[in-house]
């Protein structure tokens, strides 16, 4: 969640993307969700290190932004559910985004 002192805006948000064919997905982009009036998104791409096939997960915060006088602290839960549950992972990550 994310705290955005004194405004109402929306503080916490989920950017659900679900991939149903990661081998033949054509969206490399999640829909783009706001909190606290600030765009967030995730990029993908499929990269092959030492011969094995890996998933790139990037998150952009406000990309958009042509001010360089912001910044944003985030705690982030990442889950990357598998159809095979015991190859599912989960991550919490706190973060510190500056322009």
């Amino acid at each position: 969640a994310m705290t955005a002192g004194g405004s109402d805006e929306r503080s916490d948000g989920t950017i659900d993307w679900k991939v149903n064919d990661i081998l033949n997905w054509t969206t490399k982009e999640s829909p783009v969700v706001e909190i606290c009036g600030i765009p967030w998104m995730l990029k993908a791409r499929t990269e092959k290190l030492d011969d094995e096939e890996t998933l790139r997960l990037e998150l952009y915060v406000n990309w958009i932004s042509e001010s360089n006088l912001w910044r944003c602290a985030a705690a982030l839960i990442f889950s990357l559910v598998n159809i095979d549950p015991a190859k599912s992972l989960t991550e919490r990550v706190k973060l510190q985004f500056d322009s």
